[in-house]
C-alpha cells in the first residue's frame, strides 16, 4: 500500500497513481484528481508498471497531499 505505479493501458495510460488496496486479481489506485480516495479505480495489476517509491501514510490522508506527492513524477 502506498506504492507509486504508472499505468500502461487504459484511459489513464502513462499517468502516475498510488496503490491504496489490493485484492486477489485487482489493484485499486488513486491520483487525487480523477480517482479520489473515496472512489478509487480498480485495475488489472498487469496493466501497471511499479516504481520503487512508496509514499508514507501521512501523504495518503488527503487528495491534496496525494497530488503534491505525485507532482514530482508528472513533472519528469
Amino acid at each position: 500500500m502506498g506504492q507509486i505505479v504508472c499505468s500502461r493501458a487504459g484511459r489513464n495510460k502513462n499517468c502516475f497513481s498510488v496503490v491504496i488496496k489490493t485484492t486477489e486479481n485487482r489493484v485499486f489506485i488513486v491520483d487525487g484528481k480523477s480517482y479520489k480516495l473515496i472512489s478509487p479505480k480498480a485495475k488489472n495489476p498487469k496493466h501497471l508498471n511499479p516504481t520503487k517509491t512508496v509514499l508514507e501514510q501521512g501523504q495518503l490522508l488527503t487528495d491534496k497531499r496525494l497530488r503534491e506527492a505525485l507532482a514530482t513524477f508528472t513533472a519528469l
